[in-house]
């Protein structure tokens, strides 16, 4: 098999995180190449029956998230986890 394609972002998997991340790079203007050994889009994230960790609320989020990472998990990556969160419906949403 012979590739010669270039491509500004490739993405290994297409459940949510890849598919957020696909999307948003191609929203930005970027050249995607999305790859997935799943034979349905999903991936993974199929086996969550489509749900996802949504909040309103940032702060409820992270103290959610502290609560319950037995403390593996540094406070500046729930913060960025959480504010996520925060967006996440709204993203899906459009």
């Amino acid at each position: 098999m012979e590739f010669d394609e270039t491509y500004d972002v490739i993405v290994v998997g297409y459940g949510f995180a890849g598919a957020t991340a696909a999307i948003e790079a191609a929203r930005a203007g970027a050249k995607v190449l999305v790859l997935e050994k799943a034979p349905d889009p999903g991936g993974i994230s199929i086996c969550s029956q489509g749900a996802i960790c949504c909040s309103a609320e940032p702060d409820e989020a992270f103290a959610y998230l502290k609560a319950t990472n037995a403390g593996r998990i540094p406070d500046d990556v729930l913060r960025t986890i959480s504010n996520g969160m925060a967006q996440a419906e709204g993203f899906l949403r459009d």
